[in-house]
């Protein structure tokens, strides 16, 4: 029995040994310990079951106190009163399952509770109830704007909780492991953030009581983003531009012999037409105002229209007179008598001339006949009045004549001019089928988006391409009023000395000495070098040209297209002073020429406009039918020292080319592969008629059996322009 409780002893000895600090494989030695002492008390259990005289003295349940009626020592000392029996209290169980066994050593009684103090001190951070979470970050993304840094760090969080624990509003805490920083929150709010790399360094804890929703999980990362999609060019359409080109004097080349000083914009536009003379190709007209006789030095005796002939635009034959206009012969003003435009129907031979007489629009026809000089009459005296601008074309197509015209259009204008301030300049347009019977003002276009609120279109000379195109383009003339302070200078502006009709009062209106300008200061002798009034004619400003509408209809005012809208098309040349521009140009070795007063423009053969690509451009033309041969208007030469001949280290001046694929009308894939782009390829060219073939193997494939049929051109170019496609029988 002795035995027994010695085992027990050291079973409980080593159970309470296993939880004080051992190490693994101590504990290990101490788990087969205890398993040996469990297995040997089993076998001591059994054999005290066996012994009568202990049978009934050791429960069931585990080992009892010695008996009482053990004998007294030898010494004859009466034996101690028994103790009375404790509740049993189970040991602790680390290793083994000792329930059966219960510890009935004597134990103090223990101490009563201690009387609590009459006024408990202030609740302190120990027995706050706080949450307590690693790997949280409580102030959000950016702990600076939510919460406060406390002065200098903290060895651990529980040094910082203590921090905010102490301070007065703190609820919320966070502690920075490498840093040692440590953050307070006192607004009560637990923002985690979501899970991250900073977020695994911080410790954060917040007061249960104190904040709502303290210890809620972070919300959960935001997912990462898609990778992002490879760029692809496939499907992107390239980049064109619409380029236009102005007209440069064509050297060599000279107008009828003439004093254009005399000519002016405003008052005395001197050339008024000019075509190709019917039945006689190569041989071109050009029709003059003779204004030499609104000179100062002689009595105004009238007004000539004469016709001049030329082949080569330097050599003319001697003028004729077409018309003529009688003065008064007492210096009648030259504003009452100017040619303002001519045109010519090709299928009846007739001409028309629209011209101020009096202050009334009148219509002159003449009608060519072989052998024949012209002879122009009045046809009609119209009762309308727009301004004093008309442009007169015939538009073959639909048998009509067009006056594209500026019409006056009322409005409160900033600044005044010769026009006043009640009117600005816009476009409209009439038609008639006999030159006669005019239509009233078809729409009236003024300024758009994008341009100055003050624009005005001046005027406007709408011309045939020619080279049997049967299409139209328009050069238009922009205008804007200056202040007067600046038109009241006769240096400043359209103000020529010469013209009668700035003298005797502001503007020449000798009943309203102030003109149509209120205010304007007269002009004192000498000033500017002139002793005369002033016309109040701002300046021009800049030049467009405007292309056809889609539905081709030159009356379709609404309807034209104006890409171009801040060009210098005249050219700006110190010798040359004019934007007049009044007539039409012609076709001459492949050229538009332009004659006007002074001097001879041009521009290369339907080049006005075309379509640029920097790097790979590509579209498809409208639909044509197919001519025998083809041809392509476009600009794709080679520049620089490096493009020249056998030099191999061309780079960037050698990039131009352009390909052609020949299509049906409406069919994305060429007609065979025959006449694939590949088959087609152009390099270092600059032509107006570039011929347009498909090779293989040296040999051209035949356009024979497409001829007559609907076709189309898919056009692949480089740093080239592209102005039209033309062929046998088409422009």
């Amino acid at each position: 029995m002795v035995r027994l409780l010695l085992l027990a002893a050291a079973l409980v000895a080593l159970a309470h040994s296993e939880g004080a600090g051992a190490t693994d494989e101590e504990l290990q030695a101490l788990r087969e310990e205890n398993a040996r002492l469990r297995s040997t008390i089993e076998n001591l259990r059994e054999e005290v079951k066996r012994e009568p005289a202990l049978a009934g003295s050791v429960p069931a349940s585990g080992l009892a106190a010695p008996a009482s009626g053990l004998a007294a020592p030898a010494s004859g000392l009466a034996a101690p009163a028994p103790a009375p029996p404790r509740p049993a209290r189970k040991l602790p169980l680390l290793f083994m399952n000792l329930e059966d066994i219960t510890d009935t050593t004597p134990q103090p009684p223990p101490a009563p509770p201690p009387s609590p103090p009459p006024n408990p001190p202030p609740p302190s951070y120990i027995n706050r109830s706080w949450f307590v979470a690693k790997g949280v970050n409580a102030n959000g993304p950016n702990p600076i704007l939510n919460a406060t840094k406390t002065p200098g760090t903290e060895p651990d969080a529980g040094a910082c909780e203590r921090t905010c624990a102490m301070a007065a509003s703190c609820t919320v805490y966070t502690w920075n492991l490498h840093s040692g920083h440590c953050y307070h929150r006192t607004d009560s709010a637990w923002t985690p953030s979501a899970p991250g790399w900073a977020v695994a360094y911080t410790v954060s804890g917040c007061l249960r009581a104190a904040v709502p929703g303290c210890g809620a999980p972070a919300p959960p990362a935001p997912p990462a983003p898609p990778p992002a999609p490879i760029p692809t060019q496939r499907g992107q359409p390239s980049l064109i531009y619409q380029v236009a080109n102005p007209t440069t004097i064509a050297k060599g080349l000279r107008p009828p012999p003439f004093d254009y000083s005399l000519c002016t914009i405003i008052a005395a536009p001197c050339i008024s037409g000019a075509f190709e003379v019917l039945g006689h190709p190569g041989l071109f007209e050009v029709f003059l105002a003779n204004a030499s006789t609104f000179s100062d030095a002689r009595a105004y005796s009238g007004v000539d229209l004469l016709r001049y002939t030329t082949s080569d635009f330097v050599e003319w034959s001697r003028p004729e007179v077409v018309m003529h206009l009688p003065g008064d012969g007492h210096g009648q003003q030259q504003g009452e008598a100017m040619v303002k435009g001519m045109a010519r129907d090709d299928a009846t031979g007739e001409y028309l001339a629209a011209m101020w007489v009096g202050q009334k629009l009148t219509t002159y026809s003449a009608v060519a006949k072989p052998g024949e000089t012209l002879d122009f009459k009045v046809v009609v005296v119209h009762p309308f009045k727009d301004k004093d601008d008309l442009n007169l074309i015939y538009d073959n197509a639909r048998q009509q004549w067009v006056d594209m015209q500026i019409h006056m259009v009322q409005a409160e204008l900033q600044y005044c001019d010769n026009a006043g301030y009640g009117g600005t300049r816009w476009v409209s347009a009439r038609n008639s089928t006999d030159g006669r019977s005019w239509s009233e003002n078809h729409a009236v276009r003024g300024p758009e988006a994008g341009d100055p609120p003050e624009l005005e279109f001046y005027r406007i000379r709408p011309f045939d391409l020619g080279g049997g195109s049967g299409r139209f383009a328009a050069h238009t003339l922009n205008y804007a009023p200056s202040p007067i302070g600046l038109n009241s200078l006769t240096r400043y502006g359209r103000q020529p000395p010469q013209q009668k009709f700035c003298q005797g009062g502001t503007n020449g209106k000798p009943d309203s000495p102030s003109g149509p300008c209120p205010g304007t200061p007269a002009n004192p002798t000498g000033k500017d070098g002139f002793a005369k009034p002033v016309c109040l004619h701002g300046p021009h400003m800049w030049e467009e040209w405007w292309l056809p509408p889609p539905s081709g209809d030159p009356c379709d005012v609404m309807g034209w297209q104006r890409p171009f809208k801040r060009l210098k098309i005249n050219p700006q040349d110190p010798g040359y002073n004019s934007a007049s521009m009044m007539a039409q140009p012609v076709v001459w070795n492949d050229q538009h020429i332009f004659v006007d007063d002074g001097m001879v423009a041009s521009v290369p053969l339907f080049r006005l406009a075309g379509v640029y690509a920097p790097a790979n451009g590509v579209f498809t033309t409208h639909a044509f039918i197919m001519p025998s041969r083809l041809h392509l208007n476009a600009a794709a030469k080679w520049g620089g020292p490096s493009a020249a001949a056998g030099n191999l280290t061309c780079d960037e001046g050698c990039g131009p080319y352009v390909m052609v694929a020949l299509h049906r009308a409406g069919e994305a894939q060429p007609v065979s592969e025959a006449f694939a782009a590949e088959r087609c390829i152009l390099l270092d060219v600059d032509g107006v008629r570039l011929p347009l073939a498909w090779e293989a193997d040296g040999k051209a494939a035949s356009l024979a059996e497409f001829r007559g049929q609907a076709m189309a051109l898919r056009i692949y170019f480089r740093d080239a322009t592209i102005y039209s496609v033309g062929g046998e029988g088409y422009t």
